[in-house]
Order: C-alpha cells, then sequence, then structure tokens
C-alpha cells in the first residue's frame, strides 16, 4: 500500500521491528532501537510509497553503425602505405569492421594492418560446391551477413581476380560503393 508515513508512524515502526535493514539505511535510521532510543526524524513526512522501487534506468541509444568495408584484392601483397593511407582517409575511428578473405596477398596484409590500427577484422572463408570454390555464392552471403558500406579492391586490374569481378557486380545489383585502389 503507497502511503506517506509520519513521524510517529516511523518510530512506531522502528520500535516494533517492522522496518528491513535496508530501508532504514535507505532513510537513513538507526538499524537498532529499543523502547529507550530517543529517535529523531526529519521533520517533514517520511515518504514510504515504495522504497523498493527501482532507479529509472539510462536510456541506451543503439549504437550507430560506422564503416562497414569489404576487402578484396590480388593474391600478390599490396604496399602497406597505400593501405594504411586508404583506411585513413575513411577514418579509423569510423570504421566499425573489415572482412577479407583468407587467401594470402591482399588479405595478409589487412590482418597486419587491422591489428596496427586496431580495427575489427573478419575473415569470410569461400564456399565449396563440387570441389571448386564458389566465389559468388560466398560473397553473395557475406553480403547478406554483414552489410557492407563499401566495397574496397586493393588492385590494378578489376579483371584480374573472380573474387573481384564478383563484387562489382555486387555492389551495382545492392547499389554499394565500389572503390578501387592501385598500387
Amino acid at each position: 500500500m503507497d502511503k506517506e508515513l509520519s513521524h510517529e508512524d516511523v518510530v512506531d515502526l522502528l520500535k516494533q521491528n517492522k522496518l528491513s535493514n535496508k530501508t532504514r539505511k535507505k532513510l537513513g535510521l538507526p538499524l537498532q532501537v529499543d523502547s529507550k532510543t530517543n529517535i529523531k526524524l526529519p521533520t517533514s513526512k517520511l515518504d514510504m510509497s515504495n522504497p523498493y522501487k527501482a532507479k529509472p534506468k539510462k536510456e541506451v541509444k543503439p549504437k550507430k553503425l560506422n564503416e562497414r568495408i569489404f576487402v578484396c584484392g590480388t593474391e600478390d601483397s599490396f604496399p602497406y602505405r597505400s593501405i594504411v593511407k586508404y583506411l585513413k582517409t575513411i577514418g579509423v575511428k569510423n570504421i566499425d569492421y573489415i572482412v577479407t578473405g583468407i587467401v594470402p596477398g591482399v588479405a595478409a596484409d589487412m590482418k597486419i594492418v587491422c591489428r596496427e590500427l586496431g580495427i575489427q577484422l573478419f575473415a569470410s572463408f569461400p564456399v565449396y560446391v563440387d570441389k571448386k570454390a564458389s566465389t559468388f555464392i560466398s560473397n553473395g552471403k557475406n553480403f547478406k551477413i554483414f552489410k557492407p558500406t563499401q566495397v574496397v579492391a586493393f588492385t590494378s586490374d578489376l579483371e584480374d581476380n573472380s573474387t573481384i569481378k564478383e563484387y562489382h557486380k555486387l555492389c551495382l545489383k545492392h547499389d554499394t560503393p565500389f572503390h578501387q585502389v592501385k598500387k
């Protein structure tokens, strides 16, 4: 029952030990009281409506997703400085994560760069159909799972790799920006 207690009511409850220690602490009252104890309470009435009422929780805003980048490239190594320079133009703090393949080359370079810059990196594995890696199936699934905001190809020739071609087609299909970074 929600009600405000008067000074006399609180003193009576204290003397009868009907208030829990938690409530006593919350109200700033002594924990042990006998009938001879002189209790001094504030002159205003104490609000005992709901002493266990939880404090209102702070409103948690969902985290705004920034850049989610797919990286593809050739199996050759790519200049470290070019990769870092491109990522810094985007802004390292604006990058939530980078998704790359597992093939050596640009993927291995991205692993090193992401570790040094503190960017989260996901490696996507190809889907094998009839003992051959199907890049279109795995890349299409990656688009659905990771929802990239842009795709970056670290290569001098877009026709160099089937993965790059497939990502370019998927970018056109999903209206996602596709950037090529040359050596």
